[in-house]
């Protein structure tokens, strides 16, 4: 690959030949992040020199221009899927404050429960595991799933590109990912939540997720993880427990003292039903862009950058 590159602190900057390669396109190229080797398990990075060494697929520049065009358009179908993703958001935020109210205020008189107190075992809350009992060299193509921040970030929506043996996923049973858990982000983005869905096998999560399974004769976890991931209130007392000198993070018996508004289960249900309704007619509404958005970036992910490299 032509051009020079430099560091500024965690950053590294690639400044490529325009009369080599166009640079749309070697950014698709080295934004897939499937392509790099990782070092470090508790928060992987890539090296500078896996940087120097990197191959990419440098075909003729007016195809490299096409090609780039062609996954600009891919993403403004993303960006339109997002906006998809804030209209369901806003309308379940309005059937919760419908139904609820807002949790600061709690004007209604629902008990204020403890994380800790909906669940049946003490370790129904926990942190992923940990570097040392996790290595990137038990990393598998195939087999249980394994789970990290990202895809918490986007609702389980992408795929996951690192999986476990069996044997090595029984040995980390204790930090499985199953339906209907709710996986919130223990660093980075810190504090989203996301619910296990139920057409994912069982998985595990990575060291920076934290897993709330929840007693559902008391409470439902659609409810509560709306609540833990929007809700301002809740949002305050995560800020309070996930304060780091250097990185913010959550402490795991904090989140156990985390408290969320709990009504009657009725009402949860009714909550969780009606929220379902709307976020199918969401997704229905956009079903045909989502479709194509999908066949798209699955299309170029296989073809695009898998003809021959040059360095």
């Amino acid at each position: 690959m032509s051009g020079h590159w430099t560091s500024l602190a965690n950053t590294q900057i690639i400044i490529p030949d325009p009369d080599r390669a166009d640079s749309r396109f070697l950014w698709y190229q080295l934004n897939d992040e499937k392509r790099w080797p990782r070092s470090g398990t508790g928060q992987p990075f890539i090296k500078p020199s896996d940087v120097k060494g990197h191959k990419v697929s440098l075909p003729p520049l007016e195809e490299q221009r096409r090609i780039a065009a062609i996954l600009d358009r891919v993403s403004s179908l993303s960006s339109r899927l997002a906006s998809a993703v804030q209209l369901e958001d806003e309308f379940n935020a309005s059937l919760f404050d419908k139904l609820i109210g807002d949790p600061a205020v709690n004007s209604k008189g629902f008990p204020r429960v403890r994380l800790a107190e909906m669940c049946v075992s003490t370790d129904d809350i926990k942190c992923g595991p940990f570097g040392t009992q996790l290595k990137q060299h038990e990393f598998r193509s195939t087999g249980v799933p394994l789970w990290g921040i990202k895809h918490v970030n986007r609702r389980f929506e992408i795929p996951t590109s690192e999986f476990l043996e069996e044997d090595t996923a029984t040995r980390l049973s204790a930090y499985s990912l199953e339906p209907g858990d709710i996986v919130m982000t223990r660093k980075g983005t810190v504090g989203n939540c996301s619910l296990y869905p139920d057409r994912l096998p069982s998985g595990v999560m990575h060291s920076d997720l934290l897993r709330i399974r929840l007693d559902t004769t008391r409470c439902l976890p659609g409810f509560a993880a709306y609540q833990l991931h929007h809700s301002t209130e809740v949002k305050s007392q995560i800020d309070l427990i996930s304060g780091g000198a250097i990185m913010a993070g959550i402490n795991v018996g904090r989140l156990k003292e985390v408290a969320i508004v709990v009504p009657d289960l009725d009402i949860q249900k009714e909550f969780e039903f009606l929220a379902s309704r709307g976020s199918w007619l969401v997704w229905q509404k956009n079903q045909a862009m989502i479709r194509r958005s999908r066949e798209l970036l699955q299309s170029l992910s296989d073809g695009l950058f898998l003809g021959s490299q040059s360095g």
